[in-house]
């Protein structure tokens, strides 16, 4: 155990003096949908927001790791109509994506001409794709509604939808500059986010998924 300690010990102080470790922050919006509430498109907007951690792992490689707040669910429309059937259902979640990263675009380190003469810079990957997975822990879930209900046993049960979710995504961040960043994700929930058999109703199980656009800003 002491030799682990110590091997591990050796080995972060070593990735430290290498600037191996990198961490920023995450804003952005969430476009999310659920199969199975009978309603079609990205309608549902929320808010997504939190942390970044990056390890570095070669010139060409990152893993990610990052802690969300993340607003998901879905709606029957993007606006409000008082004249037709309408419904929100809100899931909001505490979320940890883990990611690999791969770096493209390496920019030639000439930088912008200041006083007659051209700035060098410090080299970077303008784009960064990136894999991964992300569990999710549900800490708040609503439906709110307008009209005649097609919700009424989701409503009746909002205390089953599951509290841990665990879900695969793909994206990419394109860097406007060294530090910033503007990320697109595709998101989809791989376990159900409401077993309608495990519940013992008459209805059609929910599954999330949700695109994300937003910026980073990583130092």
């Amino acid at each position: 155990m002491v030799v682990l300690v110590l091997f591990s010990t050796i080995t972060l102080s070593k990735l430290m003096a290498q600037s191996r470790f990198g961490a920023g922050l995450t804003l952005g919006l969430n476009a999310s949908q659920i199969d199975g509430d009978r309603a079609l498109g990205f309608n549902k907007p929320g808010f997504n927001a939190g942390l970044r951690g990056v390890v570095r792992l070669t010139k060409k490689f990152d893993f990610g790791l990052e802690m969300l707040y993340s607003q998901r669910g879905s709606q029957s429309s993007l606006f409000l109509n008082t004249d037709a059937y309408y419904f929100k259902i809100k899931l909001n979640y505490i979320e940890i994506p883990f990611m690999l990263v791969y770096k493209d675009w390496e920019t030639t380190g000439v930088g912008e001409v200041e006083n007659g003469e051209v700035v060098s810079e410090e080299t970077y990957h303008r784009v960064h794709f990136h894999a991964g997975l992300s569990y999710g822990r549900l800490y708040n879930a609503s439906i709110d509604q307008v009209g005649a209900s097609q919700l009424a046993q989701y409503i009746t049960h909002i205390d089953k939808f599951e509290k841990n979710d665990l879900s695969y995504f793909v994206g990419a961040t394109f860097f406007l500059k060294k530090h910033l960043g503007f990320t697109v994700r595709f998101n989809q929930s791989i376990i159900l986010n409401f077993d309608a058999a495990k519940n013992g109703i008459s209805a059609y199980n929910l599954r999330n998924r949700h695109l994300t656009f937003g910026f980073s800003y990583m130092i």
